[in-house]
């Protein structure tokens, strides 16, 4: 079943999950699955850098968007590459990375998407302001103290070969 919220294995008798993090949680074996890119998105021709515009500088001018699952993911982003966090003064706030896509989409500010996993920048109606190294990515949890099923075993090779594929 689809969530954002946190697992409780043994209340929701979870086999599998798959998770956005750097994989440190008790009791949980976490393996990778796929790296992906947070960048800054936004609708095609909303913000244009010339080559030497410096990006802290154009996050100013911008409407930013909020996902407020994920308050800190501004900061993270700026932390990783050495700036100071953009200010969020003014900021669009939205409940799920889903929510603030597609307000992006919609062209009402700058959202942090997340490459390979958003078909959006496949299709284009999100493009990336500028491309950056990863720092996080999905993991494949399951509980430390049992083996997989044979149900979660044959998911774990689809979710991996899914993954391989993109």
């Amino acid at each position: 079943m689809p969530t954002t919220r946190g697992v409780d294995r043994l209340r929701d008798q979870v086999d599998l999950a798959v998770r956005h993090g750097k994989g440190a949680w008790p009791g949980i074996e976490a393996a990778f699955l796929l790296q992906e890119t947070a960048l800054p998105v936004c609708a095609p021709g909303y913000l244009t850098l010339a080559p030497e515009e410096d990006l802290r500088a154009a996050l100013g001018r911008v409407r930013l968007i909020v996902n407020t699952r994920f308050r800190a993911e501004w900061d993270e982003w700026a932390r990783v590459r050495g700036l100071a966090p953009p200010p969020l003064a003014g900021a669009i706030e939205l409940e799920g990375m889903e929510a603030a896509l597609l307000v992006a989409e919609s062209g009402h500010g700058l959202a942090v998407g997340r490459r390979p996993l958003d078909g959006r920048l496949a299709r284009g109606t999100l493009v990336a302001v500028r491309r950056r190294r990863p720092d996080r990515c999905r993991l494949l949890l399951r509980p430390a103290d049992r083996p997989p099923s044979a149900v979660a075993r044959r998911l774990e090779r689809w979710l991996r070969a899914l993954a391989a594929a993109t």
